[in-house]
């Protein structure tokens, strides 16, 4: 299998995964909404009760790809200042480019 294909099944994994986290988790009532700022999109996993690096996450921003700079989840995510390489972006780029227009109007809402 090619390098590209291997990195684009593993962005999709994430993403279900995400999704997975997003949908079992997102029907706990908190009067605090979540605000998205600096104009990027992020994305990952993180896992609770583990060892060694327990998050994964990516952050989107200006044409460009970046990793996350923490072995574990917590309210604000941290991202290493060096972009990746272009091709690891390009795999990643359709996360971003399909993302639900439903949910690019509706950042505020409960999803059961």
């Amino acid at each position: 299998m090619k390098t590209t294909t291997l990195i684009k099944s593993y962005l999709w994994v994430l993403f279900l995964l995400w999704l997975n986290l997003v949908f079992n988790n997102s029907c706990k009532k908190d009067k605090t909404p979540v605000a998205v700022s600096g104009g990027h999109f992020a994305f990952g996993t993180a896992y609770n009760e583990c060892a060694g690096n327990c998050a994964r996450f990516f952050k989107i921003e200006n044409g460009k790809l970046f990793p996350d700079n923490m072995n574990y989840y917590t309210d604000t995510l941290l991202f290493i200042s060096a972009p990746m390489d272009n091709q690891k972006y390009l795999a990643a780029k359709p996360l971003l480019d399909n993302f639900p227009e439903y949910l690019n109007n509706n950042p505020v809402s409960e999803y059961c």
